[in-house]
């Protein structure tokens, strides 16, 4: 068993490079990665082992108690709570009405809105119309920068 040549930390006997989980390079980080890729598809047993591993673990008491202290301290549940907030649904109403309307350009969405709403268009006709006058207005604009 060896240290890690970068802080001296001390390594399973299997380790290779020399170099702790901190201190690894990562064209060796990807080696290994691409490594355990190809025993994974090469070998279902292997595969077997690692999940019934896993599961036996995962199904011992002191393990599942260790998860919940990490858990507790982490403090994700409070992260979760945070994220119930009215402000945290209207920031993501806000975000996922940006994405959706991506196409739209800034000073056109409020026309669009209204067109959809007061209107009742189809989302596609309101879009047809937006686009078209967005067009129309920077012909307009390309015939100002000409003159």
């Amino acid at each position: 068993m060896g240290e890690c040549k970068t802080c001296g930390k001390p390594l399973w006997k299997g380790n290779k490079y020399g170099h702790c989980k901190a201190h690894i390079s990562p064209e060796a980080r990807a080696n290994m990665t691409a490594g355990l890729r190809r025993k994974m598809q090469s070998d279902p047993e292997y595969v077997q082992r690692i999940i019934a591993l896993a599961r036996a673990n995962a199904a011992r008491p002191e393990q599942k108690q260790m998860l919940a202290n990490a858990a507790k301290r982490s403090g994700a549940w409070r992260k979760a709570l945070a994220a119930t907030t009215p402000e945290s649904y209207q920031l993501a109403a806000t975000r996922a009405a940006e994405t959706k309307l991506a196409w739209c350009p800034l000073e056109y969405r409020a026309e669009y809105r209204r067109l959809k709403d007061t209107k009742r268009m189809r989302a596609h006709e309101a879009k047809a119309i937006i686009l078209a006058q967005h067009e129309k207005d920077m012909a307009e604009f390309r015939r100002k920068l000409r003159a």
